[in-house]
């Protein structure tokens, strides 16, 4: 880790990686698992599909492991980095957020209280590979704007296939409109946590009682909007105390809160482990 003063988490931009919005890797036997050996955030989605072997991801401080026919993606923001691979063979596509239809942006962002990892059947992964399959030798020919429009058709086709699977994996048996109210919920809380943090205040600006509030995302989470809340300010504190060398008090600060004392006895409650054990822990 740089001892220097660190005081934003390292973003990798999907412009300075390719021109058109997408970043392409066919994984054969360990060859190019990554090009990037630092943890870091992503502007871009990034999906991995796993053939063959073992990967092993921390993905903002929970633990994936990728073994045989497994599927993953890593939603922009998400802090994340590789703790071990093993004979991997397989694909990696990172894809600029303006290429991805919203309505397939809405199921990854809804099921990310649920886990980025997912486990296909064995039709639906050969629909993947073969659509990754084309989508590789198209990205190697491509030659005119025909091609290149191929490309991105066959891009969001793969997007879709793996939209609809953790659609129907993690919606499918909740009741539409409290998946409806979550998500929306979980936009607002991603947008306003530094600033808002009461659950009246998000019920107030969502036109809801807060027990109906608190009904529909406890269905939909199995979490209150209380411990939504917490838990948000949380990682985004875990996000800085890991990267960077802002002090307690700055991050404390960072997160909208004047009382940094208040701030780590929170932490230390949700978490279970001081700000300062945490930092220490995970920085070794």
């Amino acid at each position: 880790m740089n001892s220097g003063k660190l005081n934003k988490i390292p973003v990798s931009k999907i412009s300075e990686q390719s021109r058109n919005g997408i970043v392409f890797r066919y994984i054969f036997n360990n060859e190019q698992v990554t090009t990037i050996d630092h943890v870091h955030q992503d502007d871009y989605y990034m999906f991995i599909l796993l053939e063959e072997g073992e990967y092993r991801a921390c993905i903002d401080f929970n633990e994936y492991k990728l073994n045989g026919l497994s599927i993953a993606f890593i939603s922009p923001g998400q802090i994340h980095f590789i703790t071990g691979y093993k004979n991997v063979t397989g694909y990696v596509i990172g894809v600029d957020t303006v290429l991805i239809n919203h309505t397939f942006k809405e199921v990854f962002e809804k099921v990310s209280v649920s886990g980025n990892l997912i486990v296909p059947d064995i039709e639906t992964f050969e629909n993947l590979k073969s659509c990754l399959s084309v989508l590789h030798k198209k990205i190697q020919s491509r030659n005119d704007i025909l091609e290149q429009n191929l490309v991105y058709a066959l891009v969001s086709s793969f997007i879709g296939l793996v939209a609809e699977m953790y659609h129907n994996d993690n919606l499918g048996s909740l009741n539409k409109r409290s998946a409806i109210i979550t998500h929306q919920f979980r936009k607002l809380l991603s947008n306003s946590y530094q600033t808002v943090k009461s659950p009246s205040q998000y019920a107030s600006k969502l036109n809801l009682s807060l027990s109906y509030l608190n009904e529909v995302v406890k269905e939909t989470t199995n979490l209150t909007v209380s411990q939504c809340i917490q838990n948000e300010i949380i990682l985004q504190a875990k996000r800085l105390l890991f990267y960077t060398n802002m002090t307690i008090k700055e991050i404390a600060y960072e997160l909208g809160f004047e009382d940094h004392t208040y701030f780590t006895r929170l932490f230390t409650k949700v978490a279970g482990i001081s700000p300062t054990k945490f930092k220490v822990n995970y920085r070794q």
